[in-house]
């Protein structure tokens, strides 16, 4: 039985079952070389697509080597885009002569946790509050409350209304009769 391979024109190759067993070792070394190649060039690929990770910060842009790990600090400028490097906190300690690190440390951690509990009382307030409300309870009795206009009030400005309505229709009257060749709608 005969075996076919298509080619990309019309023509078709046919190949005797006889010279078959010689391919097939070649088709397999043709496989099993495919198969290397394709995931090493994706992953050289990836490589150099991702090797750096920017972060945006309030002083510009934060740039990861993720080959190195080194930091650089990226700024737009009239020139252009410069960065530069960051430096590590203990090396910058190391050269200022600075031993208070810990001490910093320990100012960091207190500021921390005074925010933190800051946080988790206004929290706990929230949750409060959303709690009442679902149960239909007002947390706090309002301080402003509808006030409702005095007859009075209402009367005054139902007179200064009729008022207004009043001088729109005599200028309206004045301009027809200004113009009585322009059509118009009655009032």
């Amino acid at each position: 039985m005969p075996f076919i391979l298509p080619i990309h024109s019309k023509t078709l190759i046919s190949i005797n079952s006889t010279a078959w067993p010689s391919l097939k070792p070649k088709m397999f070394c043709l496989f099993i070389l495919l198969t290397l190649i394709t995931p090493v060039k994706s992953v050289l690929a990836e490589e150099n697509s991702s090797r750096y990770t920017m972060i945006e910060s309030k002083n510009g842009i934060i740039r990861l080597d993720k080959k190195t790990g080194a930091l650089s600090n990226c700024k737009k400028s009239a020139d252009g885009w410069t960065c530069r490097a960051i430096k590590e906190t203990n090396e910058v300690n190391k050269k200022t002569g600075a031993d208070n690190n810990q001490d910093n440390t320990d100012e960091l951690f207190s500021e921390l946790q005074k925010e933190n509990e800051a946080l988790k009382k206004e929290n706990l307030n929230l949750k409060q509050q959303i709690a009442n409300l679902e149960l239909g309870l007002e947390s706090e009795p309002t301080k402003k409350k509808l006030k409702l206009p005095t007859d009075e009030e209402v009367d005054e400005a139902i007179t200064y209304m009729e008022k207004m309505i009043r001088k729109f229709g005599g200028a309206m009257k004045r301009l027809r009769e200004k113009h009585p060749d322009v059509p118009g709608t009655e009032l």
